[in-house]
């Protein structure tokens, strides 16, 4: 492969999401919600995001397999987000991993854990750090990224 080529060979896609806002609760992505800090104008994702829309996306790409990353699930139940796309993979075929969500910070840690271990498909779990709210509070709010 040359220099400015693009990769025509099989593609594992190690960081990818899929999505329902109507069915499934996503608090960032209700149609009242709006983050512009973090996303700038995200109003054209506020939609359906299934396994299908994916590969039609790729279909000039030899996808073989993808990593389901969490979603920013409402954290409050993130087990039901695993439940969800594992439940994608049996229906699907994709995901065929998932980086599940679990907050190390909260009391619950322990039992997150254990019941995202549960499913056969989890590989590891991701805490974000977190940030400031807004881009005047760096270096005046205290947040992970600045623990």
């Amino acid at each position: 492969m040359s220099a400015g080529s693009l990769w025509t060979g099989p593609i594992v896609d190690a960081h990818q999401h899929f999505w329902d806002p109507v069915a499934n609760n996503h608090p960032w992505l209700k149609p009242e919600s709006n983050i512009p800090f973090r996303y700038g104008d995200y109003s054209a994702i506020k939609r359906r995001y299934l396994p299908d829309d994916y590969l039609a996306d790729a279909a000039e790409h030899e996808i073989r397999e993808t990593v389901y990353v969490e979603t920013e699930w409402d954290p409050a139940t993130p087990i039901d987000e695993t439940r969800y796309a594992t439940g994608l993979s049996e229906r699907f075929g994709l995901p065929n991993a998932i980086v599940a969500q679990a907050w190390l910070d909260r009391s619950d840690a322990a039992s997150v854990l254990a019941g995202q271990a549960a499913f056969s498909l989890v590989r590891s779990v991701r805490h974000k750090p977190g940030g400031p709210a807004t881009h005047d509070a760096a270096g005046r709010q205290r947040t992970l990224m600045s623990d």
